[in-house]
């Protein structure tokens, strides 16, 4: 069983907070357009001047939409395949979590996402480099998770927080050793050599974006006229 040093547990407790802190905030995985020229001219009944299409439903960006009643009713975004499109507005509401009565159950969402994740990256390590991260515990999968996150700017500001989650979910999957000869010999040249972001970014990192990817939600990506579909996009938590 792998022991994570108390430093490391440590700094996970406070990240921990700084991320409950940010739980109100929902991860877009594509972009929302909020580019002015989206929209067409404004007048007092159409003030941000979204777009109308033979349904009568308005169509256009979020830029500068502050009451939720005034949001169009197919707002612009751009899908997954780089096709810009339109997603219903109920589908975004939906899918991206904003109906959550209380923080409380925000944060427990949020955890259980987490744990869904945790649990396909331990899958992932074990079936691709033959790593034993199923005989983890759910908390145990859960850290490696948080480490591998903690590798990347968009969750850590600090090198040293990064540096940690590199050598954190290092040590703890060299600690497992892998049945595969070229991935225990990847083990233990990174180790001797202290360089941990080769392995890790070649073995670890595309299977942490497949299980991040794996709870995210997916909606329809249509045309202006809310009818055909151009793409798909994502949001996850």
């Amino acid at each position: 069983m792998v022991s994570f040093s108390t430093e490391s547990k440590r700094n996970l407790a406070f990240l921990g907070i700084a991320i409950l802190v940010l739980l109100s905030a929902v991860v877009v995985t594509h972009q929302i357009f909020f580019d002015e020229s989206r929209n067409g001219s404004a007048s007092d009944s159409n003030p941000h001047g979204f777009g109308v299409n033979s349904s009568g439903l308005t169509y256009g960006s979020m830029l500068y939409v502050e009451n939720p009643s005034e949001k169009p009713d197919l707002i612009a975004v751009e899908a997954t395949n780089g096709q810009s499109g339109f997603v219903f507005r109920e589908d975004f509401e939906n899918a991206d979590g904003l109906e959550f009565a209380t923080p409380e159950e925000l944060m427990s969402h949020q955890l259980e996402r987490d744990r869904e994740a945790a649990k396909v990256f331990a899958d992932l390590i074990e079936s691709n480099l033959r790593i034993a991260a199923l005989s983890l515990s759910d908390d145990e999968k859960l850290e490696i998770l948080e480490f591998a996150r903690m590798m990347h700017e968009w969750y850590s500001s600090e090198e040293e927080e990064i540096a940690a989650g590199e050598a954190g979910l290092f040590n703890a999957l060299y600690a497992l050793g892998s049945t595969n000869d070229e991935i225990a010999d990847s083990l233990t040249a990174s180790s001797l050599s202290s360089n941990y972001r080769i392995f890790l970014d070649r073995h670890i990192v595309p299977l942490w974006h497949e299980a991040e990817k794996s709870t995210n939600i997916v909606i329809p990506v249509y045309d202006s006229e809310g009818k055909t579909i151009v793409g798909e996009f994502e949001i996850g938590f």
